[in-house]
């Protein structure tokens, strides 16, 4: 559930910023059929592309042990920051954060 509470504050990000330089690039860690994410995609008219069956790269290449997981990547492709979990209070810190990556260069 909290993947699915935060794609939605995701998509609004790519739509504000998207045009700044920032790309939101979900990932699909639980693995489900193109068909059932492409309903959810849908059903909330999400912006940002969605890498399906993405478990093995985000357990293997960044270590995620829980979802949802959030990294920051700036132009040179260095993770900055990472978070996990999501709360939609906490929307508004991802948002200064998208906001000081933009404005010191990084992504």
């Amino acid at each position: 559930m909290p993947c699915r509470r935060e794609a939605p504050y995701l998509s609004k990000f790519q739509e504000k910023y998207g045009s700044k330089g920032f790309t939101v690039i979900a990932v699909n860690g639980y693995d489900e059929e193109k068909d059932v994410v492409q309903k959810f995609v849908d059903k909330e008219k999400l912006k940002q592309p969605i890498l399906l069956k993405g478990s093995t790269i985000a357990m293997d290449v960044y270590g995620v042990t829980a979802f949802p997981a959030s990294f920051w990547i700036d132009r040179e492709g260095k993770v900055v920051y990472w978070e996990k979990g999501f709360i939609p209070e906490e929307a508004p810190a991802m948002e200064r954060r998208i906001e000081r990556l933009l404005a010191s260069g990084k992504k």
